[in-house]
């Protein structure tokens, strides 16, 4: 089915119209917590002053670090976040399988360290803690196998699915006629843009349209991008025209939401949570600062007849008559400084809570005197806070992101050949077939796994004194189970762990060793009987009513 031009723009105007009613919202968001960002609403005049009416940094300060703790503690670039796993646990227990899982995990993050993806994820996390609905692209590079590209609130506008999930972006921007032709080819722009470029007016600007939505309509069994599952669509707004029409196998755009109320599809963040503590303390340091210049530079009380002649400079002097009562004298404001700062503290407290400041500076944070297991409890109070916002943003970006990013790896042959079916030829025989999973491994995913750890090691402490009772209470624990689970909570690498076949033919061996031994020693036992057997019998001996009876060395052996 052809795609209708104006129903696309139609659709865009309409998904605009709808989320106007945040704009208002996200401009006190942006003029507060990221004001060097130009406005939702759009592009700010270049040069424009944008810190001019913000006296106090501490929302700046709390959004860049949970930025960079999200940053740092989920998807760090210097280690290891993530592990592909297969679906089957028995699958994942062949030394073969875990070996190619192992190379494939090192290759996907070698991928992404080379890409731009540590800068355009950063400034992702920077806006979901502000704005609460960051967006990202992604698409394969021209120089690396992966490209990535954070997009502005301004630009793009989003759809749900019948489930929640975000799989419709129209994004509208701007090119220059000169990059417009680059992007499109002179051929395929639209009149006005060939227009313009011919008259050699390569920065005049045109607006585009660029739609990614699902299709509805097409064939699963062709390999053209016009029977993708997501349709591609560019359009030339101005002429409205279509540009170029092609589709992605995967959604290549990632939308988390911090968090969303019923009935909303654009997400809240920390910032709109205490946006008005934020106000508000934004307001009081400005009434602090002027308090303190008062102090500093206090006005002062004079004779309308001295207007223009008081010297105010330092170590000036004002003559006046003797006993004359016209003098020039400071005026005393008598405001309460102390009380101020105090209200301002407790703002900047709040703040800093929102933001989980405390959580992302908890070891730099504590004092001497907390012992380590208060920081654990402290440390574990806060994941619980944090949870529900993890488990969205690994099922809105990281799942999404990483799936992506290894077919497109797969297809660029990182992995490998791939045949016709795009299955990866050289994977090992129990991988064809499987749908591969993927664990996290971060620091923050890691101690949210720990908080399991702790709580066994605190019902084994409770559990300990009934042990001393009864030592059979032990047969309620699967030993194996505990052990590998520990490991691999605390992110032990799974090729320095045993596969469990191994380990179980080990133990086998060892029970044959142990009951080849017992044997061996019972052995020699009846060897040393039955050569005390073949003696010499005394008369008087009970082995001589044994062998009067018939019991002979080899009866016994």
């Amino acid at each position: 089915m052809a795609v209708d031009p104006k129903q696309l723009i139609d659709r865009l105007a309409s998904m605009k119209s709808k989320r106007s009613m945040w704009t208002s919202l996200w401009d006190d968001i942006i003029k507060y917590v990221t004001p060097r960002q130009t406005l939702s609403s759009g592009i700010a005049a270049a040069g424009s002053s944008k810190m001019s009416e913000v006296y106090d940094g501490t929302a700046i300060n709390g959004n860049t670090i949970l930025a960079s703790g999200l940053y740092g503690f989920l998807c760090p670039p210097h280690s290891k976040w993530f592990a592909f796993k297969a679906k089957d646990p028995a699958v994942n227990e062949t030394y073969d399988v875990r070996q190619w899982l192992l190379s494939a995990t090192d290759r996907m993050h070698e991928e992404l360290a080379e890409s731009n993806f540590g800068l355009e994820v950063f400034s992702l996390f920077l806006a979901l803690s502000s704005i609460g609905t960051p967006c990202m692209y992604e698409e394969a590079g021209e120089r690396t196998t992966l490209n990535f590209s954070t997009k502005h609130i301004s630009e793009f506008y989003i759809a749900e699915n019948k489930d929640g999930l975000v799989d419709t972006v129209f994004r509208e921007f701007s090119y220059t006629c000169r990059q417009a032709v680059q992007h499109f080819g002179i051929e395929n722009v639209g009149e006005k843009v060939r227009k313009s470029y011919g008259a050699n007016k390569y920065e005049e600007s045109f607006k585009f349209l660029h739609a990614v939505y699902p299709r509805e309509d097409y064939d699963s069994s062709k390999r053209d991008s016009v029977n993708m599952p997501f349709a591609s669509v560019y359009v030339g707004i101005e002429d409205k025209e279509v540009i170029s029409e092609s589709g992605y196998k995967e959604f290549p755009f990632m939308v988390p939401r911090w968090m969303k109320a019923s009935g909303e599809i654009y997400g809240r963040s920390p910032s709109s949570s205490g946006l008005a503590d934020i106000k508000m303390l934004n307001q009081m340091s400005y009434t602090i600062i002027r308090r303190g210049q008062k102090e500093v530079d206090p006005p002062v009380n004079a004779p309308a007849y001295m207007e223009g002649r008081i010297n105010q400079k330092p170590r000036g002097v004002n003559y006046y008559k003797e006993g004359a009562k016209d003098r020039v004298e400071e005026v005393k404001s008598g405001g309460n400084f102390s009380i101020g700062m105090e209200l301002e503290n407790q703002r900047r407290e709040f703040i800093n809570r929102v933001y989980f400041v405390d959580l992302f500076l908890a070891l730099t944070m504590a004092t001497k005197t907390m012992t380590i297991p208060e920081v654990q409890e402290r440390l574990q109070e806060k994941l619980i806070v944090l949870a529900p916002i993890l488990g969205r943003l690994q099922s809105e970006l990281f799942d999404p992101l990483l799936y992506r990013s290894f077919e497109l790896c797969k297809r660029a042959g990182v992995f490998g050949e791939i045949d016709g079916d795009e299955n990866l030829v050289d994977a090992p025989e129990a991988l064809q077939g499987q749908e591969l999973e993927i664990e996290y491994t971060s620091k923050l995913a890691r101690a949210m796994k720990l908080t399991e750890v702790s709580s066994f090691n605190a019902a084994m402490e409770s559990i300990a004194p009934l042990v001393q009772v009864d030592q059979n209470v032990v047969d309620n624990f699967d030993i194996d189970d505990i052990a590998r689970g520990i490991m691999e909570r605390h992110g032990v690498p799974a090729t320095w762990i045993r596969d469990w076949q191994i380990v179980k033919d080990m133990r086998q061996a060892r029970q044959e060793e142990l009951q080849n031994a017992a044997m061996a020693e019972k052995v020699g036992q009846a060897a040393d009987i039955a050569q005390k057997l073949s003696g010499e019998v005394k008369p008087t001996s009970v082995l001589k009513g044994m062998e009067d009876a018939g019991v002979t060395a080899e009866s016994v052996l």
